[in-house]
């Protein structure tokens, strides 16, 4: 929305505004404020409604909010970029016996990365959040990763693709799936006894 001023066209009246405004001759535009007859109303720290004493210069309607499916969107594309260009990472070529055993099938994409930096696991945490939960701000699940996880291993599997595309993603500390696999195959041997 571009600036009004106010010697060339007024709000309605009684509509909540944002205003352009002098104070020891430089401008300001950090209040909200209505018209009402030809006086400035603003409200007051406790929500008292008091007239405004600054000269008002300009106005303009209050935009809309950006919407959190766009900043999860870009955040998302962020993180993308951010896990290929900064955190050490291998991905796992689907012939690999690695990628055979971690994801079972080919369309997956499977992932070793070694996070080194808070930042790291974040970014890791918000790809895991927007694509299981439609947001990195999902307050009923936990991110899988912690502070604690920083300069460890970890196995990421991107069901059905890579990130942008992928159905679900799945993470785990890569001690505990190599143990887990190394169990379930030795519980095989025992059986075989």
């Amino acid at each position: 929305m571009s600036w009004e001023l106010t010697d060339c066209t007024l709000p309605d009246e009684k509509e909540k505004v944002q205003v352009t405004y002098l104070k020891n001759n430089k401008e300001y535009c950090d209040v909200f404020a209505v018209l009402v007859g030809n006086e400035w109303y603003t409200e007051d720290a406790d929500g008292s409604v008091i007239p405004f004493k600054h000269k008002v210069i300009a106005w303009k309607y209050p935009c809309t909010p950006c919407t959190l499916e766009e900043f999860d969107k870009n955040r998302f594309e962020m993180n993308i970029e951010h896990f290929r260009q900064y955190i050490k990472h291998k991905e796992l070529d689907f012939n690999s016996e690695a990628h055979r055993i971690l994801s079972g099938s080919v369309s997956d994409t499977v992932y070793i990365a070694k996070p080194t930096l808070q930042v790291d696991i974040n970014a890791i945490n918000e790809l895991y959040l927007y694509t299981n939960c439609g947001s990195i701000y999902d307050v009923d699940t936990e991110p899988p990763l912690t502070q604690k996880d920083i300069g460890s291993l970890i196995v990421i599997v991107c069901d059905m693709n890579d990130f942008r595309d992928c159905e679900y993603i799945r993470i785990e500390k890569y001690d505990k799936a190599v143990r887990k696999i190394t169990k379930e195959l030795n519980s095989y041997k025992d059986i075989l006894k």
